[in-house]
């Protein structure tokens, strides 16, 4: 039930950090007229951390209580690792639409046409297999790789410099030569121009336009401006948006997930 009486929002927007704000920000140049409400979840534990139950639990109840507190039916599920867990959250919510960046990366893979991928994605994203298996069965070449620490790094606002591209360098190196590079975690576009600079020539593969696309078929009509909230640190959140994404969030405590 809708119980906030003062914004009711289009579509939720869910991370465990700020790297869906990659996504908020393709659904901004799309739709505009969307009250979108955005949720870090950084205050828990790392998805990539979490076992498939905990995981598909803690997402549960967090889109659960944002649909009942401000009248929710859309959500982008913003974030691979939790993407894993999409299909058991939309079990138990029937009633929402539920979309994640899965379907959205193996789409770009298909769109750019090519035989043999790299793909690269936090521990749980890579470790379930789940692209490297669609791939494989649509006849694609698939080299994964673990890239655990970039997701930090872009939290921390290091995008560039002699810490990047330590931590780049290794991850990176397995994709010498190949066509497209999947970037199967939402922080990762934030350093696209690094990742080029190792690998220069190579396509990236940002899913984020094509996960966005499902805010298309949002019903706008509540009028709220966007809102951001966090269960970590706002102001840590605040300043890592604006380095990442250029997105200037004011980013309030997610008290009513506590």
């Amino acid at each position: 039930m809708f119980t906030n009486k003062e914004s009711r929002y289009d579509l939720l927007l869910l991370d465990w950090g700020i790297g869906g704000l990659s996504v908020y920000r393709e659904v901004k140049k799309r739709r505009p007229d969307l009250a979108c409400l955005y949720v870090s979840d950084a205050g828990a534990r790392p998805y990539g951390k979490m076992d498939a139950e905990e995981l598909s639990g803690r997402l549960t109840s967090i889109v659960d209580r944002a649909a009942g507190r401000f009248g929710l039916r859309d959500v982008i599920i913003a974030c691979n690792a939790a993407s894993t867990a999409r299909e058991p959250v939309a079990r138990h919510l029937p009633h929402l639409k539920i979309t994640g960046m899965i379907e959205a990366g193996l789409a770009a893979v298909k769109a750019a046409g090519v035989k043999k991928v790299g793909v690269i994605g936090g521990i749980r994203t890579v470790e379930s297999e789940i692209y490297q298996k669609a791939l494989k069965d649509r006849g694609t070449e698939v080299i994964a790789r673990s890239a655990q620490p970039l997701s930090a790094l872009i939290e921390e606002g290091c995008l560039a410099g002699p810490r990047l591209e330590i931590a780049l360098e290794p991850i990176l190196a397995p994709f010498a030569g190949i066509p497209a590079l999947l970037l199967a975690c939402t922080h990762y576009p934030a350093i696209g121009a690094e990742i080029q600079k190792i690998l220069p020539g190579i396509k990236l593969l940002d899913p984020s336009p094509i996960a966005a696309a499902a805010a298309d078929a949002v019903h706008a009509g509540n009028g709220a401006s966007d809102a951001f909230y966090t269960t970590g640190d706002c102001a840590g959140s605040e300043r890592a948006a604006h380095l990442a994404f250029g997105v200037e969030a004011k980013f309030l405590p997610a008290d009513w997930l506590r």
